[in-house]
């Protein structure tokens, strides 16, 4: 398909998500406590992210059409495209690639964005659910100077950069490590 939001819109089922018919899918979700993460990729990292995503191919013309990446095994990656999934050999798919990369997560609760992209994210929240990746019985202390050691060492634990900062991809990690309920990649 050529329209991105479309592509968008087809993956909302799997996150148990209503969006309209139009409009850009990623200024309707963050009403449903979910939010689009979009940028370039590589298969290392939508791999580490275990997530199903849109992915930006090139067509016969050299054109960009959009698909869902649904499946990734060693081998192999599963897209659907209008309903329709097709499985392509792993050299095929990074072939047509473009590298873009967009999928979407669910924020903690009282996650906001500020306009100069800064986001604030529950402290209480933050320690709570880093305790539990972490198999602690009690969330600690919720300073920023207290959460900033434990943010990079669970960073360290999922094969991220440890630089402290709670981004969308370390969110994501958590989410995931925390049993929060998000579609995941199939990979088998």
């Amino acid at each position: 398909m050529r329209d991105p939001n479309e592509a968008l819109r087809e993956l909302a089922p799997a996150w148990k998500l209503s969006l309209a018919d139009d409009g850009d899918p990623c200024l309707l979700v963050p009403a449903q406590q979910v939010h689009c993460h979009a940028g370039r990729s590589n298969l290392a990292l939508v791999r580490l992210l275990g997530r199903p995503g849109i992915v930006s191919l090139n067509d016969a013309a050299g054109q960009p059409v959009y698909a869902q990446l649904t499946g990734l095994t060693a081998q192999s990656a599963t897209l659907r495209m209008g309903g329709v999934a097709q499985t392509l050999t792993l050299g095929s798919f990074t072939r047509l690639w473009r590298g873009d990369f967009t999928t979407l997560w669910r924020v903690p609760p009282g996650y906001t964005v500020a306009a100069a992209g800064k986001a604030a994210i529950p402290a209480d929240w933050l320690a709570a659910r880093l305790a539990t990746a972490a198999g602690d019985a009690a969330p600690g202390e919720t300073s920023a100077a207290a959460l900033k050691p434990r943010i990079a060492a669970f960073q360290s634990t999922q094969g991220l950069a440890p630089d402290g900062l709670a981004g969308p991809i370390t969110l994501m990690q958590l989410n995931r490590a925390t049993g929060v309920d998000e579609p995941r990649l199939q990979t088998e």
